[in-house]
């Protein structure tokens, strides 16, 4: 996603239950990866309150959004303690060291078939299954800079970098379905040259 703003919201506990951090937040952190909480959806609307939430479950709780991001457990911790049952986004960029690519329902699954049979594959890496289609973990290229864009590789295939985040495991999809790692266990890669290549240049239509 782009923008990171959020609103701070209810007051700090006075005592910390390390155990409401789920176990999933506790190990992306130990990735190294930079964390923030985020709304969560709640009786088909979105715990911020508002009727016609344009990204319900989705947008951050906290002021200044991925910009808050940590890996610092105590912190993590008390926002799982201020937020109980929130979901949870991971800052992507040199932060955090990882690159998105998001495929977007069935127009990215097309699109991203369309490119496999030009021979433009992705290698095995970590993903992730969301509420509309999945994203694609890799590490952050060293010496390159990559903002977030949307569609600029074909309909349905946004790109996750500086400036920008994802939600991750275990967090709740509006539409009820958890986020969820194909294989925890998966290494992140690196990104395909090709894939680099496209990113850094303008966009080309998909034959």
């Amino acid at each position: 996603r782009d923008g990171c703003g959020g609103a701070l919201m209810a007051a700090n506990p006075t005592t910390i239950n390390p155990d409401r951090l789920p176990p999933e937040v506790r190990a992306a952190a130990a990735r190294g990866w930079r964390l923030f909480p985020c709304h969560s959806p709640q009786g088909g609307k979105c715990s911020c309150g508002e009727p016609e939430c344009a990204s319900p479950g989705k947008h951050p709780r906290t002021a200044r959004g991925c910009h808050d991001a940590t890996g610092d457990l105590g912190q993590l911790e008390a926002w799982a303690n201020r937020f109980p049952g929130c979901n949870w986004g991971m800052a992507t960029g040199p932060g955090s060291g990882v690159l998105v690519l998001d495929v977007d329902g069935e127009p990215g699954v097309a699109a991203l078939l369309a490119y496999h049979q030009q021979g433009q594959m992705l290698p095995n890496t970590l993903s992730v299954a969301t509420g509309r289609g999945s994203h694609v973990y890799f590490r952050w290229p060293e010496g390159v800079s990559i903002r977030n864009s949307a569609g600029r590789l074909a309909k349905g295939l946004d790109i996750r970098g500086e400036g920008g985040y994802v939600v991750i495991p275990p967090s709740i999809h509006a539409n009820g379905e958890p986020y969820a790692y194909s294989d925890p266990n998966e290494p992140v890669m690196d990104a395909p040259e090709w894939l680099l290549e496209m990113i850094r240049q303008p966009a080309q239509p998909v034959p």
